[in-house]
């Protein structure tokens, strides 16, 4: 095993964990050591004791990284591991005037002074982040690398917070195991949102994570994070919905796998089909509301990327290439080997596109401004 210090980063989802070491490179970065556990069963059972599940799952993980030498853990959650809120914060002046970094923390700190309870989180919460993600001057969007004039103002603030007392349990686990590693804290959208905006030339798409339990969307419009939103169907609903009490989840996952491959009989395919897209029909609902409600807000883009552990990825890829709703979209499904041109892989390590995304995003350390 590399022997240097490397960063652990663990990602915490709600149908699984996976952890990989992410070793120092000058280059590409580089991963080794890919691991990933389910966490349940993806019952009803384990659903209503995710988090218990969670808990027992990283336990079960961080073993395998006993003898490595690591310095940071970054810990990357989903939902609905974390809540998080985009804000617009928007100044104007009568005449032109100054405005700098300085500037734009000053708006943002009159912004939550006037928050309930100073902007800070709610009892039994604790922040993850707030980092600006964008600023417009005069409608133009800036790095405020250097003042510049103008009118008005328009500050992007994304802000995320968790469960404490989770929080605490994921800290302790990793202490147990190593003792003097730095924890830190992220949510995967606003990852997400960093990398894509860095690797794609499209200005403005949906992205959207299926999780085990639960679905993100997210809308990013003119480079801008404009728009997020969750509901509680992912993979795991999907599995339910078409089992057979009889027979199990197992087998209704594995059928639907069989089934997006066209490798059942013709007589199961045909008869598969009225039952996946009843039960793909809910998600698809909840989907077009959510997309619905993003509507409101913004312009929805057609380009959509979509992430979810490596097999339930194709069940959303045919779910949307079968959809006829009202949003048409051009799906590109983030496998995981979308990556591969930008990472090396090390000692037992398999391409993962959720740590990809995140390996990417804490070996490029992209200029943020964090408000605090």
């Amino acid at each position: 095993m590399y022997r240097g210090k490397s960063d652990l980063i663990i990602d915490v989802g709600s149908g699984s964990i996976g952890a990989c070491l992410l070793q120092p490179a000058t280059g590409k970065p580089s991963l080794s050591f890919v691991k990933r556990i389910s966490i349940g069963s993806g019952s009803q059972a384990s659903r209503d004791n995710i988090t218990g599940l969670a808990g027992e799952a990283l336990k079960t993980l961080l073993p395998e990284f006993k003898t490595a030498s690591v310095g940071n853990v970054r810990i990357v959650l989903a939902s609905p591991w974390y809540s998080a809120k985009i804000t617009t914060v928007a100044t104007r002046a009568e005449k032109p005037v100054k405005v700098s970094n300085a500037t734009m923390a000053r708006a943002v700190a009159g912004y939550r002074a006037k928050q309930e309870n100073g902007g800070k989180p709610s009892a039994g919460r604790s922040p993850v982040e707030s980092v600006v993600t964008q600023v417009s001057v005069n409608g133009y969007a800036t790095a405020l690398k250097k003042t510049v004039l103008g009118t008005s103002m328009r500050v992007m603030l994304y802000e995320s917070e968790a469960d404490t007392a989770f929080l605490k349990t994921l800290t302790d686990s990793v202490h147990g195991m190593f003792p003097h590693a730095r924890v830190s804290f992220h949510s995967f959208p606003f990852l997400v949102f960093i990398i894509l905006r860095d690797l794609r030339d499209e200005q403005s798409f949906v992205f959207i994570d299926a999780g085990g339990e639960v679905t993100d969307v997210a809308v990013v419009f003119r480079d801008s994070l404009s728009f997020l939103g969750s509901f509680p169907r992912g993979s795991a609903s999907l599995v339910r919905d078409l089992s057979d009490p009889q027979k199990g989840l197992a087998d209704a996952a594995s059928r639907l796998s069989l089934f997006v491959r066209e490798e059942l009989s013709m007589e199961e395919q045909a008869a598969f089909g009225p039952i996946f897209t009843k039960a793909a029909k809910s998600w698809e609902d909840e989907l077009e509301k959510m997309l619905e409600s993003a509507r409101a807000q913004v312009p929805v883009p057609q380009t959509t990327f979509v992430t979810a552990d490596r097999e339930e990825l194709r069940w959303f890829g045919r779910v949307l290439s079968d959809s006829h709703g009202a949003f048409p979209v051009r799906t590109v499904l983030l496998t995981p080997d979308f990556f591969q041109g930008r990472i090396t892989l090390g000692d037992e390590a398999l391409y993962d596109a959720f740590m990809s995304l995140e390996a990417l995003f804490f070996h490029l350390k992209p200029d943020l401004t964090e408000v605090r």
